[in-house]
């Protein structure tokens, strides 16, 4: 096993600049721009979050700038990324840097994972690309790789599966450069052992790949849960002013897009109601008398354990001493500045 684990872990470090991806944080060894890199790309597409880290970094270039945004508009930086608590996560750890490190990353593998936001896998990749420890970076894409190289079967969600693929991957790199070696296998899972029509007649370990050679590659990785998720429906309500301007409210930290802003909204949990009896829950939630709602459209988002459909509908102005409390005047100049949810955004442009 241990010949054969050499073999493989040659043949990845022979093809490494096959399947290189010239992305600017692959060049560097500054483990803030690693962490920044690794925190934007969880749970987002490296082609669309390349934009975004490449503003951030100029926008905020160290420790000490990014701890000192404001959070506010930090979040509206990182506006339509998704996953926001990663950018919360983002500042309370920069800030924890600048009090708690003096502004330096720390080196130690246990302290880069005891810092909020940064799991293992991101732990591991700060540790071996920055510092050049040896610590095996195992995301999604060489969890697809290392399961179908050796037939794995077993449930990659469950987390004795995670520990076994860990360790194969440890034992793989053996002595090998770390930072090489990682690249390696997250370059050939991105670009080669693909989800679907992975690309094997390209691929270096091959010869080596049971799942390839037991014709199983279609069905590995195995999964076995699969995540419910909560359906909601949200009433969201344009209510202008005299004065042109209209109501958002910001959401309170207790909830999923906390801090962010939206509509004035009414929610419910199992399906809409009818346009009448809406028109009842306005003018018992915020007392205001009969009103006409006319409806703008809908559309829907779907987030990681909720799946939103989302209506707008459009009121006549009200007075602003008859406005609640929470609500705020926005115009367009505001927007610009507040943090928006993807849904809110689309419900814009149908004003």
């Amino acid at each position: 096993m241990e010949r054969i684990l050499k073999q493989i872990c040659r043949a990845l470090m022979d093809s490494y600049q096959e399947f290189a991806r010239p992305f600017p944080w692959k060049n560097t060894r500054d483990p803030y721009k690693i962490w920044l890199s690794e925190i934007i790309l969880q749970q987002t597409r490296t082609e669309q979050g390349l934009p975004y880290y490449n503003r951030i970094i100029q926008k905020y270039p160290d420790i000490e700038t990014l701890a000192n945004a404001n959070e506010s508009v930090f979040l509206k930086d990182w506006e339509g990324l998704g996953y926001y608590s990663r950018a919360r996560n983002l500042l309370y750890t920069a800030r924890v840097l600048r009090d708690q490190y003096q502004g330096v990353f720390p080196d130690d593998y246990k302290d880069i994972l005891a810092l909020k936001g940064v799991g293992p896998y991101t732990a591991a990749a700060i540790a071996s690309f920055a510092f050049g420890q040896s610590y095996p970076v195992v995301d999604g894409n060489v969890f697809r790789l290392f399961t179908r190289i050796f037939a794995l079967t077993d449930p990659i969600d469950v987390t004795s599966t995670r520990h076994k693929v860990q360790k194969i991957v440890g034992a793989t790199m053996g002595n090998a450069d770390p930072a090489v070696f990682n690249q390696a296998i997250m370059n050939l899972g991105a670009t080669v052992c693909t989800p679907k029509n992975p690309n094997c007649n390209r691929c270096p370990v091959q010869n080596f790949c049971q799942a390839y050679t037991d014709q199983l590659i279609a069905l590995i990785p195995v999964k076995k849960k699969k995540i419910k998720k909560q359906t909601l429906f949200f009433n969201y309500f344009y209510i202008p002013s005299p004065s042109q301007s209209f109501a958002m409210l910001q959401r309170d930290n207790s909830s999923f897009w906390k801090q962010m802003y939206e509509f004035p909204v009414i929610e419910e949990s199992e399906a809409f109601s009818s346009l009448t009896l809406l028109s009842n829950k306005v003018q018992q939630k915020w007392n205001l008398p009969p009103i006409k709602l006319n409806y703008l459209g809908k559309t829907t988002q779907s987030l990681s354990h909720r799946h939103i459909h989302a209506r707008l509908f459009r009121m006549p102005p009200i007075s602003l001493d008859l406005w609640k409390a929470g609500w705020v005047e926005a115009d367009q100049q505001l927007l610009n500045q507040f943090p928006l949810p993807k849904l809110i955004r689309d419900l814009l442009i149908m004003l």
